[in-house]
């Protein structure tokens, strides 16, 4: 008999004990780390999940990153009980260029997939982050890599799949454009991004972000020196790290009044529905 899906709350209980376990093989083997994205804003705001929020975001500089890729899929270290990892570089069937933990006891139901080619198990993202071009070249620099995040998430969206509170309409409209970027396939726009993010080296750029999956945010281009100055967080409970400039990176990235809590009808979720096994 199958189980029942999970809740919201569940389905974070979960990811949680990934970020855990992943908090600790980071901890044994010297990696870099710091949450990111809306685990970042909810560590700040909430001391925890952003309430209506459903997955897990954290960073990495490249080279932890490559340190973490190699320690997985060459030293076959083990990331924790029921986990594996998932990455652009290694997974020719993994559609992202950049990488997830996964939980071997859990699965995604068909009804909430945006994406194929994601993964099966509840995750967490891994996103490396790279060096970025002198300023006066990032809003070019920027340009390029969201033209190629948009094909990857055309070349895998599932055909007429609704996208949150959108409506029918506007997802049967992207058809033609799915189509054809399904036909040139996302490993093409995948690799040819992995080879861009690692234009410029980490150590070395004055400025770094995430070039991955990069929305065309300059809020996600940041000083390298503010990148690497770390501090900690509490996150349900536990202490996880963040970069020092988090302040200034919420500002930018959610506005001057990040701390507030957004009107109702803009709080999303990704819709993940989920289960153990």
């Amino acid at each position: 008999m199958e189980k029942e899906p999970l809740t919201l709350r569940e389905v974070q209980e979960a990811e949680l004990e990934i970020l855990l376990k992943f908090d600790a093989f980071c901890k044994q083997y010297d990696l870099h780390y710091v949450l990111y994205y809306g685990t970042l804003l909810g560590a700040v705001r909430h001391q925890g999940f952003i309430p209506w929020d459903d997955d897990i975001d954290v960073a990495m500089p490249r080279p932890d990153y490559q340190r973490l890729l190699k320690l997985y899929y060459e030293d076959h270290a083990d990331l924790g009980e029921n986990l594996y990892l998932l990455s652009g570089e290694h997974d020719d069937d993994f559609a992202f260029a950049y990488a997830k933990v996964a939980r071997r006891d859990s699965e995604i139901l068909p009804e909430s997939k945006l994406y194929e080619h994601e993964g099966e198990g509840i995750w967490i993202d891994v996103f490396p982050i790279d060096g970025f071009p002198a300023k006066e070249e990032q809003a070019e620099y920027l340009k390029k890599l969201g033209e190629y995040r948009r094909n990857i998430g055309r070349a895998i969206t599932i055909p007429g799949t609704v996208r949150g509170k959108e409506g029918k309409l506007k997802a049967v409209a992207r058809i033609p454009v799915i189509a054809a970027a399904h036909a040139v396939g996302y490993r093409k726009y995948r690799d040819e991004l992995i080879e861009l993010a690692n234009s410029y080296p980490f150590d070395t750029s004055e400025y770094v972000g995430l070039a991955t999956w990069n929305d065309n945010s300059e809020a996600l281009v940041m000083k390298h020196d503010d990148f690497v100055k770390y501090t900690t967080l509490p996150f349900e409970g536990h202490e996880f790290p963040v970069f020092e400039a988090y302040d200034d990176f919420c500002t930018r990235r959610y506005g001057k009044n990040y701390m507030e809590l957004p009107p109702e009808n803009v709080r999303q979720s990704h819709y993940i529905k989920a289960r153990l096994k």
